[in-house]
């Protein structure tokens, strides 16, 4: 049977402010030593817990819009790319230097250079003794393309100052 449950921070809000509420109904009972678990201090940590959640929703808002717009920005590269690849294709440098400007472009487009080892090749290199392990190769994000941008500048910019 699979298992649900709630995590995050409105989840810990809600079950901090359902203990402040059981600590309530105990009433004068309710009398511990400890100024922290008191009433007045759980009290004030939960508005204070409230009025941060609030403020994370709203970063959380204006983060992921941030994060759509630079995605947006980043799409008309993809044709771009391709596009220098194809010119350099074209041009007259090396293959050395088409094979490298080759590698780069496959990173930026998130394809492999060797294809993935199908279900049937895993299964027969277990049954020969093979423990087969594949590392994720894609670098799509944002962060990790922007250097791979900026080599293939660098490696175009100088093979078709050179040509």
């Amino acid at each position: 049977m699979a298992k649900t449950s709630e995590t995050g921070h409105a989840k810990n809000v809600a079950n901090f402010a359902q203990l402040v509420a059981i600590c309530t109904s105990y009433g004068a009972i309710y009398q511990p030593s400890n100024s922290v678990i008191q009433l007045q201090g759980m009290g004030g940590l939960l508005v204070q817990a409230k009025d941060c959640l609030t403020s994370i929703n709203s970063a959380e808002g204006i983060y992921s819009n941030a994060l759509s717009k630079r995605g947006m920005v980043f799409n008309p590269f993809r044709k771009l790319v391709t596009r220098i690849g194809n010119a350099l294709k074209s041009s007259g440098v090396s293959k050395q230097t088409k094979d490298q400007v080759a590698a780069i472009i496959r990173k930026l487009q998130g394809r492999r250079a060797t294809p993935k080892i199908s279900e049937e090749e895993k299964q027969a290199a277990l049954a020969a003794g093979k423990e087969i392990v594949e590392v994720s190769s894609s670098q799509m994000s944002i962060d990790n393309q922007l250097p791979i941008y900026y080599l293939l500048i660098e490696s175009t910019n100088h093979q078709f100052m050179a040509v």
